[in-house]
Order: C-alpha cells, then structure tokens, then sequence
C-alpha cells in the first residue's frame, strides 16, 4: 500500500542516524519501568485515511503494557510502519521522538488531542462534542491518529471527495482546532531525578541537592549503593530514606574518603503515566514510538550517579615578606675551608731544562743522568786505586 507523501525518512534509518549524531536522547528527566514496557500482539484498527497528495494511511490504537498490572491504549507518535513487538519500550521525553515537528514542540498539543478524545472520551460524548454524526470508534481512531501526526509530521487528510468519510474529517478538525488554541501542559514523568549527573563534587560537603519528581500520591524510596559509609539526607543532615514528590536530598560521604563514585537509586510503586507521555525503545532500539492516550497507575524507578574528588590537603602557607631570604651558596663556588689554601709556589728564575731524550717508554731526565755520572767517577778512581796499590805489592816483592 503507498504510503503518504508527508513521511519522513524510514524511521530505522532516520533514529540509527540521529542516534549516532547524539541528537535523539531520552528527555530530562525521564522515568524508567521497573519491567520495560512491551506492546501487545493485538491493536484496534481504525479506518484508512487518504492524504493530501496521495497515498493513504492506515491507521490503529495499540495495547502497551507498561508492567504486569496495567496496559494503556496508545497511539503512534509519527508515521512509520508496525512496532517492533519484540522491543522493550520505556517512557520518555519528546525530543526522543524523530519527526519534522512543524508547528514546534507537539507535547502540548498530542497531549490536548489524546486527553480529548477516543478512547480517554467515549465514542458518544465525541460525537457530541465534534458533531460528527454517525462517528464510529474506527473513525475516531483514524481522525486522532492524523491529528497527531498533524503535530508531529505535518499531515492533512484529503478532502471527502478523495474518499475520507466526513465523520473522521469533522472529528480531525475538531481535535487539531482546539489543540492550537489550548495551552495544554506536557505529560509529565512518572517518576524523574534531577540533576540525572553529579560530577566532580566536593565530599567536604553534602553533595546536591538532588529532587525527586512524582506523578503519584505516594513516597518516592531512596537508596545509595556504590560507596560505603554514605548516606542520604535532607537539608538539617538528618537520615533520609524516602521524600515526597518535590522534595530536596543530599548525599554525604564519610569523612576523609577520597575519590569515589556511587549511585542514588528512587523508586515508587504507585505513580500515574499520563495521557499524552512518549514511550519509545530502550536503549536507542528502532521501533515505532508511541504516544499514551489514557492514563494508568504504575511502578517506577529512577537514578542519579554522583562522583566526586579527593579532598584537598591544606593550604600551603605563605611566606613572611618581613624575613629576609637566606643566602644560598652558589653550586660553582667551593665550600670555605677551616685552614687558608697553601700559597701557590713562585716560579723559578732558572731557564727551563731543555726536553729529556726519550729512549724507550721512559726518558732519562737531568737528575737521573748526573747520578749516573758521578757513579762512573767513582769506579774509575776505584779502579785506579786498586791497579796502583798492586804495583806497590809487586815491586815490594
């Protein structure tokens, strides 16, 4: 079957790609199902709407169980194929939702159309209310969901004469007519945190303050885990294991911890998803997002992650600028000694000896050839005196 010429890219390619860009992001803050919320295999369908410039749109209200006790009727937020049965939903903000977006944020608007009409309204009181007479639940389904693609994508519906029944025309004017003029609250979280992230905080002081926000009548729980010794508390520094909805807390960590990280985890069994709220699929899985179009009681938890830096050792001290600074002595100059250096002894007036003859590795110098000179002469007059004293003897005899 064609589809309508409004449709954005394919909502796989589309999500993939603002994904990767950083640009599609759960809003803050969001709620989170303890059980991730699933569609259900059965949907109502609703009657085949043809657009303006071709194409027709089929069009249903799906059953999504956000947890075991409750499933709210929901419509699709945009244009797009079938949801993906098998992927876990959770709730979430609008800006988690691709689409053009044309008349601006539609969370206001979807949420005056879902809020006031089929099936929050019976088919009877909206046949009243938009005088469309005749108005079956199939119409009704048809003329919501091109409203709501009205708000998210831009759509219009083509003229009776191109084969729409007036009954979902009369009824798709009515509900886009009175969105523009309302100014319809956004459908709140079931359960949020604020701030979703804490980092780089002092642990010399309670840590925050942190909010718990709660669609609920109930106390919202509160638990920290990841860092031992610490613990929650209000404003007075009193223990604190649960606050109402609105309520500030902090986190304090033991004294003389040094750096860590923990996580404050909420909880509350009893708050109310409203009509109007996104659901799209968790962690970034594509699938056709959905809007609820009735409201319901549920469980929820939420989280914060804190960390937080070593404390800083104290100030190092300033120094005195009465003092005078010491001298330093220089590395070049030698340490003074407790004896005066000998002095230096005066160069000899005699002329320099002339260069001692090198015979072998070793050279004969001056002194060295005078003792062997004067050892010579007195072997000679040795020798001499021992030839003239044997004459002597001889003659005598």
């Amino acid at each position: 079957m064609p589809r309508a010429p409004f449709r954005p890219r394919p909502l796989a390619g589309l999500a993939a790609a603002l994904l990767a860009a950083g640009v599609l992001s759960p809003a803050a803050p969001a709620a989170a199902q303890d059980g991730p919320a699933r569609v259900a295999r059965e949907a109502v369908p609703g009657t085949e709407v043809r657009l303006a410039g071709g194409g027709t749109a089929e069009t249903a209200l799906y059953r999504l169980r956000v947890d075991d006790d409750t499933s709210l009727s929901a419509y699709g937020a945009v244009h797009s194929d079938e949801p993906d049965r098998s992927t876990a939903y959770v709730e979430s903000g609008w800006n988690a939702v691709p689409g053009e977006h044309p008349a601006g944020d539609p969370a206001g608007p979807v949420a005056w159309i879902v809020r006031n009409s089929y099936p929050e309204l019976a088919v009877e009181e909206l046949r009243e209310r938009s005088g469309a007479g005749g108005l079956s639940a199939e119409q009704a389904i048809a003329a919501t969901q091109t409203a709501i693609w009205h708000y998210t994508e831009g759509a219009e519906p083509a003229s009776a004469d191109k084969g729409n029944d007036p009954a979902v025309l009369e009824v798709y004017r009515h509900l886009v007519g009175g969105a523009e003029g309302a100014d319809e609250p956004a459908a709140a979280p079931s359960l949020s945190v604020t701030p979703e992230r804490i980092q780089g905080a002092d642990p010399t002081s309670p840590i925050g303050p942190m909010k718990a926000r709660t669609t609920g009548t109930g106390p919202v729980s509160l638990r920290v885990g990841g860092a031992e010794g610490a613990r929650l508390t209000d404003a007075s520094g009193a223990t604190v294991t649960e606050v109402g909805d609105g309520e500030e807390f902090y986190l304090e960590v033991p004294e003389g911890a040094g750096a860590g990280v923990a996580t404050v985890h909420a909880s509350t069994t009893a708050a109310t998803v409203q009509s109007g709220r996104a659901f799209v699929g968790k962690d970034g899985v594509t699938t056709l997002p959905l809007v609820t179009a009735e409201e319901g009681v549920t469980s929820g938890t939420a989280a914060i992650k804190a960390d937080w830096n070593a404390p800083a050792r104290g100030p190092v001290p300033a120094a005195d600028p009465t003092l005078e600074p010491l001298p330093s002595a220089s590395p070049a100059e030698p340490p003074p000694s407790a004896e005066p250096p000998a002095p230096s002894p005066e160069p000899s007036a005699s002329p320099a000896s002339p260069e001692p003859e090198r015979r072998g590795p070793l050279a004969l110098t001056g002194t060295w050839l005078g003792a062997l000179i004067g050892i010579g002469a007195l072997l000679v007059v040795g020798g001499a005196a021992a030839m003239l004293l044997f004459r002597r003897r001889s003659r005598r005899d």
